[in-house]
């Protein structure tokens, strides 16, 4: 039925460039007839559970399709990007629902998302996922899972925010400052983590990362003992980063003095900076909150674009 009136829709409507159904799951006869759709450019869904999706990479179409908005579990959809092939989709937007318990979440899905779209093409990211049941499930979020989303050359937008555990590090965001040239926004804010980057990841991204404005990261920016932060590329060089906007979400931090001075070193141009609107009731995240506070308080009056 529900395809009877989509044709029915083609023949007495200008063709169709924008779907969405987004409350109920559709068939995957409807899918694949979505999918074949010669103007349509958007489509928003919700996928059904299916045990096995019909493989459909080889199906000849000729789809205009280029925004993809997704809403399922992370099965469902590992199944259905593992099917269908759409190499011209430049923006993927993921919604999770339920739960990921006995499945290598993160890097299964990271994998399927490099099978389905093509990296000539494939632009803008994002993947919102829930945190029921995390800590049970015990899925994590480690540095090697990125490595197929580095094959998109051209990505602009990458925004990750994944309901699992995250343990991440410095060489991680190296990699992306480096594999992604183009990019432009940046968000990976964990509220769960067994290890951060260091403020280097910081430098790595102001350094290597040219045309990031937007960045919002979770990072370890405590000081240890008499250890100076670290530069990295930026040791001895002075920073043209373009970040504007920064989102330090719960980071850690125990010495504002010492963050805002590398701040202002290594985002110039820094306009907006962004704290966690809420904090768990814990005296030591109001103290962290306390303490990005006074970064946010006194970094505008600073002007280090001209320090060596």
């Amino acid at each position: 039925q529900t395809i009877s009136a989509l044709h029915s829709m083609a023949r007495n409507n200008p063709p169709l460039e924008s779907f969405e159904c987004n409350c109920v799951p559709l068939t995957q006869d409807t899918i694949v007839h979505l999918l074949k759709l010669e103007h349509l450019q958007r489509l928003s869904l919700r996928l059904p559970k299916l045990d096995t999706w019909t493989d459909s990479r080889c199906m000849p179409s000729t789809s205009s399709l280029t925004h993809l908005k997704i809403r399922c579990d992370a099965s469902t959809y590992i199944g259905f990007g593992g099917a269908f092939s759409l190499p011209r989709v430049t923006t993927l937007e993921l919604d999770l629902e339920g739960s990921v318990s006995g499945l290598p979440f993160v890097r299964e899905l990271f994998k399927t998302i490099r099978q389905q779209f093509s990296p000539l093409n494939f632009r803008r990211l994002s993947i919102c996922s829930r945190r029921e049941h995390v800590r049970e499930q015990g899925t994590v979020f480690q540095p090697q899972d990125i490595q197929p989303l580095l094959e998109f050359s051209e990505m602009e937008n990458l925004s990750l925010s994944l309901g699992c555990l995250h343990r991440l590090d410095d060489p991680m965001f190296l990699d992306i400052a480096k594999a992604f040239p183009q990019l432009r926004v940046l968000h990976i804010v964990p509220s769960i983590f067994s290890s951060l980057p260091s403020v280097t990841a910081l430098a790595y991204l102001a350094a290597y990362a040219h045309n990031l404005h937007d960045l919002g990261l979770s990072f370890n920016a405590r000081v240890s003992g008499d250890v100076a932060l670290d530069y990295g590329p930026l040791a001895n060089e002075l920073s043209h980063s373009s970040v504007r906007s920064l989102r330090v979400g719960t980071s850690p931090i125990d010495c504002p003095l010492s963050v805002i001075l590398f701040l202002a070193r290594v985002f110039p141009r820094l306009e907006c900076f962004e704290l966690e609107r809420d904090v768990e009731n814990h005296e030591s995240q109001y103290e962290i909150r306390d303490n990005w506070e006074e970064v946010k308080r006194y970094l505008p009056m600073l002007d280090l674009t001209q320090t060596p």
